[in-house]
């Protein structure tokens, strides 16, 4: 990626473990399209006030050349690695479609 990792937490602390695997998972989707400029991260929880549980949310902002912002958030009510694995999930996948729109694949 051309610009760093840009994490931003919300009514969460997150651990440096969590970070770092974040940071790890954003450079992994370089795998699904090389040519991604930036990745920013939003990680969202219930707030200091509330005891149990969630909700979370997950939001990435990827930037790739020549097409808009992909944008993905989603929310978990239970645990944050779950709202965690589905955006990266969904990000996934929406790289890959681009990818494979930009090469003039048919969708699958």
């Amino acid at each position: 990626m051309e610009r760093p990792l840009n994490l931003t937490t919300r009514g969460i602390d997150l651990p440096e473990e969590l970070k770092l695997d974040l940071e790890a998972r954003a450079a992994r989707l370089e795998r699904f399209y090389p040519r991604l400029i930036g990745c920013s991260i939003v990680v969202e929880g219930p707030g200091r006030k509330h005891r149990n549980g969630g909700p979370y949310a997950v939001g990435l902002d990827l930037r790739v050349p020549g097409a808009e912002p992909l944008l993905v958030t989603r929310r978990k009510e239970a645990r944050l690695e779950s709202a965690i694995d589905a955006a990266f999930e969904a990000a996934r996948r929406q790289l890959e479609e681009l990818a494979r729109a930009q090469r003039g694949e048919k969708q699958r």
